[in-house]
This record gives structure tokens, sequence and C-alpha cells, in this order.
């Protein structure tokens, strides 16, 4: 098996790749990276020259243009939000802005209450060549989107070097190409939420992606509550149902959607998942783990 880590999207990648090999596999691990770079200089809020950064940028004051490419993100963005009844909200970069995992810091209510008014996709005008946000002020994050995209972009671009068996890993955001160098499906493991050194469980995966929703990537802890890096639109605070959603799906992009849109859920989110007729592995608050479909280490 042949193996390329690296850093990219602000956190550890690798792409592994099991026989038979393709001829140029050199320049399909290239061909990734590039891939990979264009997505992050398209649509990281944090690059200045990004699409994402400037509608950002121009909220409020006109509309940008946009490619089918961007309008598709944007179409699943609006029809996550319009299935969760708003609680899956590409809009919230406003409010994200407040907290600060590094220096713990904790907003006041009226901080929180002010940023909330510039959160809302309903106040977005969506058409297929633009995107107008009408509100100054407004901020675009495709978190719980952007990766995952990536991830499913790998895996077509690898296809389209001829590779058919490998698996793509974006800081645990997942997609497997056929079967692992022991002509088996990929196993990958899920981080236990509370126990650093310990896995929850295994989950074979083969020509499908796995994604992974948790309370315990960025977080800190005050006065014995947890404050976690996902945060409701609808409160502005971060959510506290689950510590861990994962999900496996036919693509990246679908399960971490399904896992994100879990997490801001709380308790509703499993109908969700249940109605999605997706493999799941979920530890809710008090630890108790709900499954379907997947194998436990």
């Amino acid at each position: 098996m042949r193996q390329d880590a690296f850093r990219a999207l602000g956190g550890p990648c690798s792409i592994a790749i099991a026989p038979p090999f393709p001829k140029r596999i050199e320049e399909a691990f290239q061909s990734s990276r590039a891939e990979l770079l264009r997505i992050e200089e398209k649509y990281s809020r944090f690059r200045e020259s990004s699409l994402v950064s400037s509608i950002n940028r121009l909220a409020g004051k006109q509309a940008v243009a946009i490619d089918e490419e961007t309008f598709l993100l944007f179409s699943l963005a609006d029809r996550l939000y319009t299935e969760t009844n708003g609680v899956f909200d590409i809009t919230t970069g406003t409010v994200s802005m407040l907290w600060d995992w590094k220096s713990r810091r904790i907003p006041s209510d009226a901080e929180v209450s002010l940023a909330l008014q510039k959160v809302g996709w309903r106040n977005c005008v969506l058409k297929q060549d633009s995107i107008y946000l009408t509100q100054e002020g407004m901020q675009i994050d495709l978190g719980g989107l952007g990766k995952e995209y990536a991830v499913d972009r790998v895996a077509t671009v690898l296809r389209n070097n001829q590779v058919s068996n490998a698996l793509v890993n974006l800081s645990g955001d997942i997609f497997a190409l056929g079967t692992n160098s022991l002509g088996q499906p990929w196993q990958v493991g899920i981080q236990h939420p509370r126990d650093q050194g310990k896995l929850l469980a295994r989950i074979s995966v083969s020509n499908g992606g796995l994604a992974t929703s948790g309370d315990y990537e960025r977080f800190f802890e005050y006065k014995g509550k947890r404050y976690c890096h996902i945060i409701s639109p609808k409160t502005g605070y971060p959510v506290t149902h689950w510590q861990s959603v994962s999900v496996r799906a036919d693509s990246c992009l679908r399960a971490g959607a399904l896992a994100s849109c879990c997490m801001l859920l709380g308790g509703q989110g499993l109908d969700l998942l249940r109605r999605s007729s997706v493999s799941f592995l979920a530890v809710d608050y008090q630890g108790k783990v709900l499954t379907r479909n997947s194998s436990s280490a």
C-alpha cells in the first residue's frame, strides 16, 4: 500500500492507495492535493481571496457571481435548512466568530443576541448564477459541508487517475474506494469522544463515505460545562445533546451533512438518521451508544 500524508483544510489528511496500483500513482497523489488546494482556496472563509470571503465582504451591498459547482453546494445548504426548520444554517459565521476555544472566551448574552440578528439563510437570495446576502455583516461558513465535499472530490480525482482501491481521510472524514490491500472493506476507527486513547468502534467501509461530528475536537470546559465548536443558529450557543455522531452513507458529503444536522437537532436528530436509511453510531450526553448497522470494536 502507498500512502501520502499532509495537512490541508486546517487539519491532517492522508490518501492510501491499495493494489492494483495505477501506472502514474504519483500523478494521482499530486492531482488529489491540487484538488484539495483548489477547494480550500475557493471556499475557505479564512482565505481573504476565496469566493466565500468575497460573498461575506459584499453582504448587504451586492450579489456575487457563482458557478454551477457553488450553486449545487448552496442548493444543498438550502435543502438542509428547510428540512431541519432552520437548524442547519450556513450563515452562522457571525456567531461562531464570537467564540474562541483557545482563549476559552464565552461571549455575553448581549453579544450573542446582536450576532444572531445577522444569522438566517432565509435572508439570502440564491440564484443559478449569483448569491446575495441581504444584511451587511452576514457571514457564510461552509463547516459541515466543505471538507466533506472535498473528500468526495478527491475520490473522483483518484477514480479519474485509474485508482480502484483507496482510502481518503481528511481529519476523520472518509471516502473508501474499493477494498484494502487484503481485498477486504477498509476498516476505519472511530475516536471515543471522552477517552482520547481509545476507539469507540471500527467501521467497515467500501465505496462509500463516513463522517463524524462531535463535541470533542474543539472545546473547552468552564465551571463543569463543555463548550464545543458546533453552534446552534437558534441560540448562538454550543450544542449539548450528543457527544458524537458518525454516519456511513453513499458519499462523505451526505454522511457529513446528516451527522452535522443530527448534532444540531439534539434528541430529534435520531429521527432524521432513521428516516434517512443510513448506518450510524451516536453517543448521547450520558454516554449511551445508539447504533444501526455499525460493528463495534
